[in-house]
């Protein structure tokens, strides 16, 4: 099994006003699982007001990619 993932910079088309501030682009972490003949692909922010960032979350399934078996199933 192989997960890869990166960092793509999203310049928002109008800035988003919340009661935290505004901001005009984000950060979304981009995730692609592979077994060798299926690919997966997936996408979300990691909102810092969590604790989260789209770095830390990168780093964190590097070292869960390493820990994979070769093959599982939704079961598993």
């Amino acid at each position: 099994m192989q997960i890869s993932a990166h960092i793509e910079k999203v310049v928002l088309a109008r800035p988003v006003t919340v009661s935290r501030g505004a901001y005009g682009d984000h950060e979304i972490l981009v995730v692609t699982v592979s077994d060798g003949s299926i690919v997966g692909r997936g996408e979300c922010c990691a909102l810092a007001h969590y604790g989260l960032s789209a770095s830390k979350t990168v780093s964190e399934l590097d070292a869960l990619s390493s820990a994979l078996p070769a093959r599982f199933t939704r079961e598993d």
